[in-house]
């Protein structure tokens, strides 16, 4: 399965995940939420900084991906951190 959003990754930079189980009110919340912080002052998101746990806000132009990197990192993230994201909801 790994393989596939691998794939989906390097052919289409991204992949929807659909029958996930997570209730709709839920997912409406979070993009009023995202919508909310995203659109604060500089100032405020700052304050909110990325910690040592990659958690928390990254300035735009923060992140700079490693060159050999360039086509296929982001994507290689967003798996990552999905994949993080399941262990920490089986935990």
């Amino acid at each position: 399965m790994e393989q596939l959003y691998f794939q989906a990754c390097l052919d289409a930079g991204f992949f929807y995940v659909i029958n996930h189980g997570v209730n709709q009110d839920l997912m409406e919340e979070v993009f009023v939420q995202s919508r909310w912080f995203f659109g604060l002052p500089v100032r405020e998101k700052m304050k909110l900084l990325r910690n040592e746990k990659h958690r928390g806000y990254t300035p735009l132009f923060d992140q700079v991906l490693h060159p050999a990197n360039q086509i296929n990192g982001l994507c290689l993230i967003i798996l990552l951190k999905i994949l993080l994201l399941k262990v920490d909801m089986d935990e």
